[in-house]
């Protein structure tokens, strides 16, 4: 008695075979000529898609085995060229095509790595031949000037040290060779000095700071309600009374400067109350503020003055002298003005600015 196959018909529909059925049993053995369908039937149960199967039951339900030439092509390769050596599995199989095709690029990088290395020891030798022909060049034209500046070919004597200085420093700009004799005779004076660099302004907002500059802005009267005081602000002879009197009181005695005329004997005590204690404090900071000035504008001086006592003989100083004079001028008319604030507190004043020309002053004197 046969027993029942899982598969219960197998619809041949392809190569040799039109519509044809048949059913299996649990044990099926197949033979026949080449080209009589044997394979096209492994070829349709492993696939299983025209198959029908027992009652409840479908391909997914089974794991179905196929020997034909398909599974051969995807299980089964040749391993590494080696006859009679074969790997068996689908994976191995696809793991040898990529081993294939990575010793393919492999082969393929390898040629154009040795290309490369070709091309770059072409390059070399090319760049090592321009190269001595530089040092050549170099060595040939620069006879004169390493012979006439021989001092300064300390380490650079051969013929490829002087090319790799060349190299280093560039074309440079452009001199002339009397310009270079004489910088060169300096540089290699053995009777030469080293001079110091010059004394910059450090603190070119140094009169700036001065405290009190805004009284010179401010027009300072008397507040005294004498009757001399009431009198002299009437004819606008506050300002030149008082100069007046601290400038020839002791020279003039007991009679006026003026006129000549004897002074009453209560003079000193009407002036004195004339001017009122605040008028007289901020006279008293005008003074003060003349003197700081005038000291600041000296210590200002001492270092700029010695930058010219030591300075190299070949160097022109022309314009640094003459931003010092203008300097010195800016400073006497401001001491002026504030001299004149002194003697005339009530007419507001303005100081020169001297920040522009210090900073020209300090311009030359930085490094670059």
């Amino acid at each position: 008695m046969k027993e029942i196959s899982e598969i219960t018909e197998i619809l041949l529909n392809t190569a040799v075979f039109h519509q044809e059925k048949f059913m299996p049993t649990r044990l099926n053995f197949i033979y026949g000529d080449n080209g009589t369908g044997k394979s096209t039937i492994a070829e349709t149960i492993w696939k299983a898609k025209t198959l029908k199967f027992r009652a409840g039951k479908s391909a997914a339900d089974y794991e179905i085995l196929g020997y034909c030439q398909e599974f051969i092509q995807q299980n089964i390769q040749q391993y590494a060229n080696l006859p009679g050596i074969f790997t068996v599995s689908q994976q191995n199989a696809e793991l040898q095509k990529k081993l294939k095709n990575l010793e393919s690029q492999r082969t393929r990088t390898e040629a154009a790595l040795f290309q490369t290395i070709s091309e770059l020891e072409t390059v070399r030798k090319k760049q090592e031949s321009l190269f001595h022909d530089f040092q050549e060049v170099c060595w040939k034209r620069a006879k004169d000037i390493r012979q006439k500046f021989e001092k300064t070919q300390k380490g650079v004597k051969t013929k490829i040290k002087f090319a790799n200085t060349v190299l280093k420093y560039g074309a440079g700009k452009p001199y002339n060779l009397n310009d270079i004799s004489e910088f060169y005779q300096t540089a290699f004076d053995e009777t030469a000095r080293i001079y110091r660099f010059y004394q910059d302004i450090s603190d070119i907002s140094v009169f700036e700071k001065i405290s009190g500059l805004e009284l010179l802005s401010e027009s300072i009267v008397s507040s005294s309600d004498s009757v001399f005081s009431q009198f002299m602000k009437a004819i606008q002879a506050v300002d030149w009374v008082q100069h007046g009197h601290e400038k020839f009181s002791i020279s003039a005695g007991e009679v006026c400067p003026y006129c000549q005329q004897k002074l009453p004997d209560d003079f000193e005590f009407q002036l004195t109350v004339c001017f009122d204690e605040q008028y007289q404090q901020k006279i008293q900071k005008l003074k003060q503020i003349y003197e700081i000035y005038r000291q600041k504008a000296n210590q200002l001086y001492i270092p700029l003055q010695e930058n010219l006592k030591e300075r190299f003989p070949k160097a022109d100083n022309k314009i640094y002298l003459n931003r010092m004079n203008l300097l010195k001028q800016q400073i006497k008319r401001n001491l002026q003005i504030i001299q004149n604030k002194i003697e005339n507190p009530s007419v507001p004043a303005e100081l020169e600015s001297v920040q522009s020309v210090m900073k020209e002053i300090n311009r030359p004197v930085r490094k670059p």
